[in-house]
């Protein structure tokens, strides 16, 4: 309770409740800008990593808001790390409700579009679940960045050594990456599963988990690090 009460007071978690809400919107409208197009299959491969790209640029660019919801708690936060509760579960609590959020907006999403593309609901269906792999790895990455590092709003802090920059940086970095890997599995003749395309997305949901799985691996580490040396990483 004591989370939700402090997450709708936030102006920033509003804003990123309010680009969530709206993103399916905004893919179907984008989808359905690209399918009035005459495209041939080479055309329609451009077109779902055009998407994709634009997808991991909203969704993953709107975490840096994590990269600063441990910070904006001051000493509170500090002093949160001395309370008898198991190790990690208030710094965890306060990712679950922008997970649930990016999760039921990028579910939604893709239904959408694949209800929009039913020749290709399947393929389309799979890359979103990469999608959200994705998402949810670096939203873990972002608010680690946070809790091993809390900034002081006071004093000035380098480019670098900003949190919100680097986890924009990082998604950027890594929305370019995975897009150029879907481009690449699009265009390779190997058939995994019944097509090219299926393929395609099968491979970026494969990779998406283990990006996924890595920084679960890693936030973990770095909660059980924070709580029992007390120190930044």
């Amino acid at each position: 309770r004591k989370e939700l009460l402090l997450y709708f007071k936030d102006s920033d978690m509003i804003a990123y409740s309010g680009l969530f809400f709206y993103l399916p919107l905004l893919l179907a409208l984008i989808s359905k800008i690209f399918m009035a197009m005459d495209l041939n299959k080479r055309g329609l491969s451009y077109v779902q990593v055009a998407i994709l790209l634009i997808t991991l640029l909203i969704t993953l660019s709107s975490n840096s808001n994590i990269a600063k919801i441990y910070s904006k708690e001051g000493g509170a936060f500090k002093l949160g790390r001395t309370y008898p509760v198991k190790n990690g579960l208030l710094i965890t609590s306060k990712l679950f409700l922008p997970s649930l959020l990016g999760t039921v907006s990028i579910i939604a999403s893709y239904i959408i579009i694949s209800m929009m593309r039913k020749d290709l609901m399947a393929e389309n269906l799979i890359l979103g679940l990469g999608i959200l792999f994705i998402y949810l790895g670096h939203l873990l990455y972002s608010a680690s960045l946070d809790f091993t590092n809390p900034q002081s709003s006071f004093g000035d802090v380098s480019f670098l050594s900003n949190n919100e920059n680097r986890s924009i940086i990082f998604a950027f970095a890594i929305s370019a990456l995975f897009s150029l890997l879907f481009y690449f599995f699009s265009n390779d003749p190997l058939i995994w599963i019944k097509s090219i395309q299926m393929t395609a997305s099968f491979k970026l949901a494969l990779f998406g988990l283990l990006f996924f799985a890595l920084n679960v691996y890693l936030y973990s580490e770095r909660i059980k690090y924070v709580y029992t040396r007390g120190e930044r990483l």
